[in-house]
């Protein structure tokens, strides 16, 4: 996968970070050399760039290394295929976490190769990166080509530009006979190439054999397949143990996706004893496989078999053990750690509690994060058989949700139970929404009983009255959208009273194209679909736009600027949004324009992105180009203006796209932006198509990219400056997450700086939207950024960004990422154990929240937790960031990058590299309707 290169011009570090370079170029020829100079540091500084990887494979191009003698045909297995396969398996981290089973899956997918004397395998350089081979007989040699001893070979420009490189260590070195060094033999039972089996880059080593060989290859293709049908296979069978476990089962299936995700697995041989009568206990645990005994005081009272789960009051209590549990076989267990859960769901009653609320409908338009709140506040209350609750007629004062135990709902018109409500399930809740009289008389009817409860003035205490509460969602929906991010709390708050909310159903139409308005929306719960009706697709249909979340908004320009309505907007099933006239504004805020525009110089700088955002009108051909941005191996970034205002456009070509297979990644990508609009994310402003290219008119960012202001100081940042960037990639990913959009990039290369200081992430050629609960498989990122499950492919979620923050901060404060092996294998190792270590400078603060951030069980990472990104901001190490003032940029930033105007291009200088994906040899593309509607 490509990377946009935003090639920065910095000399020198003070030249860099506070002077101009022209400044020492007092005459012509002076400023000829600063420039050349500048892009010799650029060139070293690009030299160092990360490239990210994916699972797309290339074709190779060197192929005429190969001898025509190694062939593949049928072959038999025999007793010494087997053996040679199962050794070179053992001990590869790539095989570790599969069973037996599955190994004899991945092994059945092997086909044999067979070599002569002097084939040579594969080649260093080779791009051809699709197979991992296991030798049964014979020997080969590693053969290695050093750094700066390449043999320049006519291949594609492209590919020569996508490379996985270690920090300040290329590895585009093409294998060279003459030059090349042997460093290893292998012989029967040893494998090679398995990095194929993670992704496509080049080989960083050349196989040649000395003996004639026979081989065994394993695709990449089939490899991924029985990994993600093994991960998926599992997944399932851990999620329906959890749903038999009574415990659990008032619990919502997103609850119970979290905790299963959670279980970590432990063995134990027969004989051994799981824990002894009188421990602690801690953890609770679900047979997957094998046979316990359950005895107390030595006398054994029952047998637990698959399925069977102990241990469970230490999930409500911390009780001693009850009994002594003994493996009879080798037994297999799920394990859920107490801590675990409670950091993730809260106790067992408040993850009850939680699961009731959601289901409640007057409580809908809260976030995950209120009702986790409000669960917490709860208290509890126990019944026993024909208590009653509370009686038909009597003033209701509290909302109840059940724990535990069996109720009936009875009135005084009907004989027999109107309905009888279960563990998990509410009633009174109409309590907090007014005093009223009950409508039904509810009693236990079980012999033990247990509710959770909040009275209507402890809710009010806590939150205040519902239709307060909803305000105060509102405050906090207001606050998020950018538009308004210069307003004060105050005038936030005073805004959200004065809201009015209006549903609609599926098909209806919010606003018109064409039509005035004089009014904003936000959109509180739902979807809607933004449609240019003047456009058409190529099914003849109204041309869609883009499709919008929670706390977007739409139909600004009827307050700003009167304009008529640039396009039609419908909801597909239902929505609520929040409707704010120019009336509201005007009352009690004052001119929104003067609102919109004060401190804009403050908070943007003279030449930043404008307090308010209109919709760019112009054509592709009405943009005029300004300068260089950056190039990436099929594409490039062009400053460009219109009306006095300046963007970055970003080209691809379509041609490189539909051959590299990334049509969906760019599509992807557009849709993802299209979603987007925070002051600390690239935002996408339009998009265009012609007969050779696709476009990307988005935000100009002109203070170049964090990872060149790293290379150019002479030293690691300040745990302080490290800090302010670390909480804007905080700011960002929550963002991105409220949206449930993963990012999987991050590194200081997509991490560019605003001309107020603050980051801006960009690139969402890996972003994709993932559901809570959900995994994705597909393996992209940058190498010394990969999470453990990545690296094992067994499906991953968010947890990967908050891993990628861990890498960031370390690397910020030390210089280098945790993982930098120049061995790739060996990098991949100390990913897997999560092996790194702290220099001995690093503070006890910055040590815990990197240690929380690199946790191998994704779902015990910092963030993952019931409160989300919360548990990250109020970790010490972030104790003196004020996100508030984060949120609306007005933290002073440790650097600013100087930049005079709009049109200032002096961190990007043109290198001069050749275009590859937009170069002539490509010729014409044929459309058949790829990018259509893009």
């Amino acid at each position: 996968m490509s990377r946009d290169v935003l090639t920065t011009a910095a000399a020198s570090w003070d030249a860099f970070a506070r002077e101009d370079i022209d400044r020492d170029a007092s005459s012509s020829e002076n400023a000829s050399k600063t420039l050349e100079n500048a892009r010799a540091g650029t060139r070293r500084a690009r030299a160092r760039k990360r490239f990210a990887v994916g699972d797309a494979p290339r074709a190779s191009t060197r192929d005429a290394l190969k001898s025509t003698s190694v062939v593949e045909r049928p072959g038999e297995r025999t007793t010494a295929s087997e053996q040679a396969i199962e050794r070179a398996m053992e001990g590869n981290l790539l095989f570790a976490e599969l069973d037996a089973a599955s190994r004899r899956r991945v092994a059945d997918a092997m086909m044999p190769m067979y070599v002569g004397e002097n084939d040579v395998v594969i080649a260093q350089g080779d791009d051809e990166c699709e197979r991992f081979y296991i030798i049964e007989s014979g020997e080969a040699s590693v053969m290695k080509n050093e750094v700066g001893k390449r043999t320049s070979l006519s291949t594609d420009s492209a590919n020569e530009t996508t490379r996985t490189e270690s920090l300040g260590q290329s590895k585009s070195v093409v294998y060279d006979p003459a030059t090349a060094t042997c460093v290893a033999t292998l012989g029967p039972g040893r494998g090679f190439g398995e990095l194929a089996l993670l992704y496509a880059c080049p080989r960083s080593a050349t196989i040649v054999a000395q003996t004639p060989m026979k081989l065994w290859t394993l695709h990449s293709s089939a490899f991924k397949a029985i990994k993600h049908s093994v991960a998926k296979r599992e997944a399932m069978d851990v999620l329906d143990l959890f749903e038999r476990v009574e415990l659990f089962n008032a619990l919502s299936e997103q609850q119970l996706i979290t905790i299963s995700n959670a279980a970590r697995r432990e063995t134990y041989e027969a004989r051994d004893e799981v824990f002894r009568q009188g421990d602690p206990g801690h953890c609770f645990y679900i047979i997957e496989r094998g046979e316990v005994s359950v005895r107390v005081n030595g006398a054994e009272v029952v047998k637990l078999s698959r399925g069977d789960f102990f241990g469970e009051r230490a999930l409500v209590n911390n009780e001693p053990r009850a009994a002594t549990i003994y493996a009879m076989t080798e037994v297999s267990c799920l394990v859920l750690n107490r801590q675990t859960f409670v950091s993730m769901l809260g106790s067992i009653e408040e993850a009850r509690c939680f699961a009731g609320l959601a289901e409640c409908p007057i409580l809908a338009p809260l976030s995950d994060v209120q009702l986790t709140d409000i669960a917490g506040e709860m208290r509890m209350c126990s019944y026993v058989r024909n208590d009653v609750v509370f009686h038909e007629n009597a003033m209701g004062d509290a909302f109840y949700v059940i724990i535990d135990g069996q109720f009936s709902v009875t009135t005084s018109t009907s004989k027999d139970p109107v309905a009888t409500l279960n563990r998990g399930q509410y009633f009174g809740e109409l309590a907090l929404l007014r005093k009223d009289k009950r409508a039904a008389t509810i009693t236990c009817v079980s012999n033990r009983a247990k509710v959770a409860f909040m009275t209507k003035s402890a809710f009010e205490k806590k939150m205040g009255n519902l239709d307060v509460l909803r305000k105060a969602w509102r405050f906090e929906t207001l606050s998020k959208v950018p538009i308004l991010s210069k307003l004060s709390p105050e005038e936030i708050q005073n805004l959200a009273e004065e809201l009015t909310d209006v549903s609609f159903r599926a098909n209806e139409t919010v606003i018109k194209q064409g039509e005035s308005g004089d009014a904003m929306f936000i959109l509180e719960s739902g979807e809607v679909e933004v449609i240019d009706e003047k456009t058409l697709n190529t099914s003849g249909d109204p041309k869609l736009l883009c499709k919008l979340g929670p706390s977007s908004y739409f139909g600004e320009l009827g307050l700003l600027n009167s304009d008529p309505r640039a396009a039609t907007v419908r909801v597909p099933n239902r929505a609520t949004v929040l409707v704010i006239t120019r009336r509201v504004f005007e009352q009690h805020l004052g001119s929104l324009k003067e609102i919109l525009k004060r401190n804009a110089n403050e908070l943007y700088a003279k030449i930043g992105r404008p307090a308010h955002r209109r919709p760019v009108t112009a054509t592709l051909d009405e943009l005029e180009t300004v300068g260089f941005l950056g190039v990436g191996s099929f594409g490039r970034v062009t400053l460009v203006s219109y009306q006095g205002e300046t963007y970055a456009l970003k080209e691809i070509g379509k041609a490189q796209v539909v051959s590299r297979g990334l049509v969906e990644h760019v599509w992807r990508e557009k849709e993802t932006m299209a979603q987007c609009d925070s002051p600390f994310l690239v935002n996408l402003h339009r998009t265009y198509v012609n007969e050779k290219s696709i476009f990307m008119l988005m935000d100009k960012v002109l203070g170049g990219e964090l990872f060149t202001y790293l290379q150019m100081r002479n030293a690691p940042l300040p745990e302080a400056h490290g800090k302010f960037y670390a909480a804007c990639v905080v700011s960002a990913f929550e963002y991105l997450h409220d949206r449930n959009i993963i990012y999987r990039d991050l590194k200081p290369e997509n991490l560019l700086i605003s001309t107020n200081g603050y980051l801006k992430v960009t690139d969402f050629s890996f972003a994709k939207k993932l559901q809570k609960g959900q995994k994705t498989f597909t393996l992209c990122g940058t190498p010394q950024y990969l999470a453990p499950e990545q690296v094992q492919q067994v499906g991953h979620n968010r947890a990967v960004d908050w891993w990628a923050l861990g890498v960031l901060i370390y690397e910020l404060v030390n210089g280098l990422p945790p993982f930098n092996q120049d061995d790739d294998y060996a990098r991949y190792k100390a990913i897997n154990d999560v092996s790194f270590h702290f220099s001995p400078k690093n503070a006890p603060a910055f040590r815990s929240v990197v240690s929380g951030l690199l946790l191998r069980l994704p779902a015990g990472r910092l963030g993952m937790g019931k409160s989300g990104a919360r548990d990250i901001k109020q970790h010490p190490w972030f104790a003196d960031v004020n996100w508030s003032a984060m949120a609306q940029q007005r933290a002073r930033a440790p650097y600013i990058p100087r930049v005079d105007d709009i049109s200032d291009l002096r961190h990007f200088v043109d290198t001069g590299d050749a275009v590859p994906g937009l170069s002539s040899r490509w010729g014409h593309y044929v459309s058949v309707g790829r990018f259509a509607d893009f």
